[in-house]
């Protein structure tokens, strides 16, 4: 008995308390790359359900953010993001010209570079957290939803009378958040934009011709766009702390 109740003493464990301040806002600011990644037809009749007509390229992007933490776990902010998306026609996919490009004299369509002007409204979740004592690190997921406004640099079809039209746009993503200390955080994420648009790789596609020779845009279709990026939030007001407290049986 007596060497029972020694061991008891001698071997306790630690028990972590974490207490969860609420942080009332966080500002964030990312950079990267964006690139083009394809259009979606959605009709039924629809020759081609997913395609890509282009050699997309790469292309740098900026957003800012500004997050309402309502707990540790969850938050909703709204983002803004601003970037250009360009690319060359791929001949070897072999896609038909589209006819505007025939009635020019063109073998294949020209070069597109369109803007990309977005803001939405995300939720943001901490769906993994270490159990570690300083949480050094976390997992986060962000869905939302919002609009966007484009505007054509260059490319085979003119976006007159539809520039700076509000569309609406779909956000989904993750990444990894790592703290630096308690009021800064760095982030490493992917984000996937689906946008109401047919014109955001610079070609529009058409039902047919009418007879005073006006073209009916194909409805119902959708197009996307990638965005990997690395940024820094700054949280204000109160922060979250955790402290190990030693506790024995015996």
């Amino acid at each position: 008995m007596i060497i029972i109740q020694n061991s008891q003493n001698i071997f306790g464990h630690d028990v972590k308390t974490r207490f969860n301040k609420l942080t009332s806002w966080e500002t964030e600011c990312s950079s990267g790359i964006s690139k083009f990644l394809k259009s979606n037809n959605l009709n039924n009749d629809g020759y081609y359900k997913n395609f890509n007509y282009w050699n997309t390229g790469v292309n740098r992007a900026i957003t800012f953010s500004a997050i309402k933490n309502i707990s540790s776990k969850f938050g909703v902010g709204l983002e803004w993001l601003t970037t250009k998306l360009l690319g060359d026609w791929n001949a070897v996919k072999g896609y038909p010209i589209p006819p505007s490009a025939i009635a020019k004299g063109l073998a294949y369509p020209t070069p597109y570079k369109t803007g990309m002007n977005q803001l939405c409204f995300t939720n943001l979740n901490q769906v993994i957290v270490p159990n570690s004592l300083n949480n050094i690190w976390h997992i986060y997921v962000k869905v939302g939803g919002g609009f966007a406004t484009l505007k054509e640099y260059s490319g085979l079809d003119e976006l007159s009378g539809t520039k700076n039209r509000f569309k609406y746009s779909v956000t989904n993503g993750g990444g990894i958040a790592l703290k630096v200390n308690c009021h800064i955080r760095l982030k490493f994420g992917t984000t996937y934009y689906i946008t109401e648009t047919d014109r955001l790789d610079g070609v529009y596609t058409v039902v047919k011709s009418l007879k005073d020779g006006t073209d009916l845009d194909i409805k119902n279709i959708n197009e996307r766009f990638i965005y990997t990026s690395i940024g820094m939030t700054y949280k204000f007001g109160k922060v979250e702390f955790t402290f190990i407290k030693n506790r024995y049986s015996g």
